[in-house]
């Protein structure tokens, strides 16, 4: 009889550690383009939360109680970093009091630590904008760096979870082979791509791969709204030449608009993240729209 309950009470403690091994790691991703990465990175071992809607500007956040409750429970934080999250996370991160993810610590991941930065050239109120010194945090525009990131965050994440570790490395090492892919495929496609005027520099890091030239940008400073001075200025550099004007959904329409009808080029509309639930086909089919309008002559 005691035999019995003595394998009985093994059994339900190897079925609780199997049970606590079985859970999935929480881990938070500041943008959706990093939780596609995870995502696809951690399958099923993972359960991804974004903090920032793809249709607002990860920039300007607030510290809501919903997005300190999630940091407090997570295991694991990916965060974009040199500077992005700023306004916000510092204050979630506080607020949460979660040792775990705080930067630094092991639960920590931060994806432009892993490459090398465009550094911006143009300066900015640091009263008002965004004013990045550790250099363009944009990153997610450019497949090739996202691929440098992927590979880093199966590392990371085997080390988070090292019952899964080759899992974790395995997935990392196939989507940074799809970006890379992808990467070569668009470059063919983009090789008549004309010149772009962006809202803001969020994708210059795109342009910048691709070799497309960035013809403007309608903020005067970064994380400026744009004026009438600067607007004209700008009808005055590029009248005349081929382009297409380029902005987010969250980004004001009117400059855009009155620009295009002084110089008579097309503005797009393009997503700078791809849906909250994507995986690494959303995060790529989001690409492939840029890839797509840009590879049409205006």
């Amino acid at each position: 009889m005691q035999s019995n309950k003595l394998l009985l009470a093994i059994a339900a403690c190897c079925s609780l550690l199997l049970s606590f091994s079985a859970q999935a790691l929480e881990v938070l991703t500041t943008t959706a383009s990093l939780g596609a990465l995870t995502r696809e990175i951690g399958g099923a071992q993972v359960k991804v939360s974004v903090l920032a809607p793809p249709d607002r500007d990860p920039h300007d956040l607030t510290a809501k109680p919903s997005l300190i409750s999630l940091a407090r429970a997570a295991d694991g934080l990916v965060s974009i970093g040199a500077g992005l999250e700023e306004g916000w996370l510092p204050a979630v991160l506080e607020q949460a009091g979660n040792r775990r993810i705080q930067p630094g610590q092991a639960g920590s991941f931060i994806a432009t630590g892993q490459v090398d930065l465009i550094q911006e050239t143009r300066e900015g109120n640091s009263f008002i904008g965004h004013i990045h010194k550790q250099g363009n945090p944009h990153i997610q525009m450019d497949p090739v760096r996202m691929a440098r990131v992927a590979t880093a965050m199966g590392a990371w994440l085997a080390q988070l979870d090292t019952a899964h570790a080759a899992q974790y490395r395995s997935r990392a090492e196939q989507t940074a082979q799809r970006l890379l892919t992808f990467s070569q495929t668009a470059s063919t496609q983009l090789q008549a791509a004309p010149g772009a005027v962006l809202y803001h520099e969020d994708a210059l890091y795109f342009l910048s791969r691709f070799n497309i030239p960035l013809l403007g940008t309608l903020e005067p400073s970064p994380g400026v709204p744009p004026t009438a001075t600067h607007l004209q200025e700008l009808i005055k550099t590029l009248r005349g030449k081929p382009g297409i004007i380029i902005r987010a959904p969250y980004q004001a329409e009117d400059g855009a608009n009155m620009l295009a009808q002084e110089l008579g080029m097309q503005v797009a509309v393009l997503s700078m993240e791809p849906s909250a639930q994507a995986d690494l086909s959303g995060y790529l089919a989001m690409l492939e729209a840029w890839v797509a309008t840009l590879a049409r002559k205006p």
